[in-house]
């Protein structure tokens, strides 16, 4: 969250095993972080929150407002809130996620979302780094979404070599060997560039309340 710029709260939660819904989200323009913090008590009331992640936001004049912003949140506890953590800022990993799951049916945007659901089809590549979307003013609310997702759904990946150890199973040289074979055609497969977000997939997110 970025009090210092529009301050999305689009809030991915888990609707059975295989899809997560974003059901809410809050834009509000030049909030203190103490009218953030009550704000988001408020807007939180009777509903189970589990975790709550602030932004890693590493500029310098956003740094204090967010440190400000976690000391009020230390008393969420006693609001029924659990105090907020850093989110995962993996940039590639938290875009990739989120076109994989759109893609495949598996994240739900209501309706109600609208700056969300505005804002994905803007989003471009950086030229620089052509993996991950070129920062612009105005896309918040992709960044909030991507920061509960990244860290709800995948956070913290494993090394490569881990994740490939992890899927060897058996145990005969020749089996282990197409075991391995799958298992890093897959991880090239997971690490393509993504091709980021069209109108085909927002307008299909948009509808599925």
């Amino acid at each position: 969250m970025r009090p210092a710029h529009p301050t999305p709260r689009a809030q991915p939660r888990k609707a059975g095993r295989a899809c997560t819904v974003t059901y809410r989200e809050f834009v509000q323009n030049q909030l203190s972080p103490r009218m953030l913090a009550q704000a988001i008590v408020e807007r939180s009331a009777g509903e189970r929150i589990h975790e709550v992640w602030l932004s890693p936001d590493a500029s310098p004049s956003a740094l204090p407002k967010l440190r400000s912003l976690s000391r009020w949140a230390m008393s969420w506890p006693q609001r029924g809130l659990p105090r907020p953590s850093p989110a995962d800022d993996d940039r590639v990993g938290g875009w990739m996620l989120m076109y994989q799951l759109l893609e495949s049916g598996q994240w739900i945007i209501a309706d109600s979302c609208r700056q969300l659901i505005a804002c994905l089809p803007t989003l471009t590549r950086d030229g620089t780094q052509v993996e991950d979307v070129l920062k612009t003013e105005g896309d918040d609310p992709a960044d909030a979404a991507r920061y509960g997702l990244k860290s709800r759904l995948q956070p913290g990946r494993p090394p490569l070599e881990q994740r490939i150890a992890e899927r060897i199973t058996a145990t005969d040289p020749t089996s282990r060997a197409i075991q391995m074979q799958k298992a890093l055609a897959e991880e090239r497969r997971k690490s393509q560039p993504v091709r980021f977000f069209g109108p085909q997939h927002c307008g299909h997110a948009s509808r599925a309340a």
